[in-house]
């Protein structure tokens, strides 16, 4: 969460519809260049782009942060319901989406040989992630379709892959960073069982246990966290109950307003 994010302070390259010079053709020939649904691409660090979408007024910022594999129009749904009480920003990372392609990094082996799993068989991200693609279709369609298109993608889908292979290293990362700040924070924990290509559901609820017990612990460690569990929906709840995950925003947003208040 941002208060003093300000989306016109990035440079506004062209929108893909509007006519372009015949250098930028050129420069662009290659490149997976059309338009994102919603929102523009920004220019941004090291002469790249990224896709980033915005509405609503006021301030403090709720900006969205897209999971592994995710991309910010994932989050469509808990977005507009954000925008109806302040500015919110979502946003594809480098590589991801709508956004400008990044180097190869890591170890590529087993991203490469997914990738070529996906590569022969496109359609078989529906197999894997079957209840995505079932919040996926729920969306508006001129959000809805371009969107899975993009995620069915191999060229797009291969970021997400990186981001798994890279979780371990991240998260060594996070343990071993500096301490977070005072601040408050709420930690949402779906409990219901997702379905999972070559797991079991006592795969899943152990999983679960796991998961539990990591974020009960977070929340103890820190000095104003919060711990909400959701038991009706999984991972995905941020598309099953955005209206939760919009409370719990909108709860901080009111212990910041009284803060400020009292000062």
């Amino acid at each position: 969460m941002s208060t003093s994010f300000h989306p016109d302070e990035f440079t506004h390259t062209k929108s893909e519809t509007e006519p372009k010079e015949p250098r930028e053709q050129d420069d662009h020939a290659n490149a997976q260049d059309d338009a994102p649904p919603l929102g523009k691409r920004y220019a941004g660090g090291l002469g790249r782009r990224l896709m980033l979408h915005h509405a609503g007024t006021g301030t403090p910022a709720v900006v969205i942060e897209a999971g592994a594999g995710a991309f910010g129009l994932d989050y469509l749904n808990l977005f507009e319901l954000c925008a109806k009480r302040t500015t919110c920003v979502l946003y594809d990372r480098a590589g991801s989406g709508w956004s400008d392609p990044v180097p190869e990094e890591g170890d590529e082996s087993v991203v490469q040989a997914m990738l070529s799993e996906l590569r022969r068989n496109p359609d078989i991200a529906r197999e894997w992630y079957p209840t995505l693609f079932a919040e996926w279709e729920k969306l508006p369609a001129q959000v809805r379709d371009p969107l899975i298109a993009r995620h069915m993608d191999p060229d797009r889908a291969i970021i997400g892959l990186r981001d798994m292979q890279s979780a371990r290293r991240v998260q060594e990362e996070v343990t071993n960073g500096p301490a977070l700040p005072d601040v408050p924070v709420t930690v949402l924990t779906g409990m219901q069982i997702d379905p999972m290509p070559g797991t079991s559901d006592e795969d899943q609820h152990a999983f679960n246990q796991i998961k539990l017990k990591a974020h009960t612990a977070f929340v103890s460690s820190v000095p104003q966290g919060e711990h909400r569990v959701l038991q009706d929906a999984g991972h995905l709840f941020y598309t099953q109950r955005p209206d939760v995950v919009a409370r719990a925003v909108f709860d901080i947003l009111d212990r910041i307003a009284r803060s400020s208040r009292h000062r």
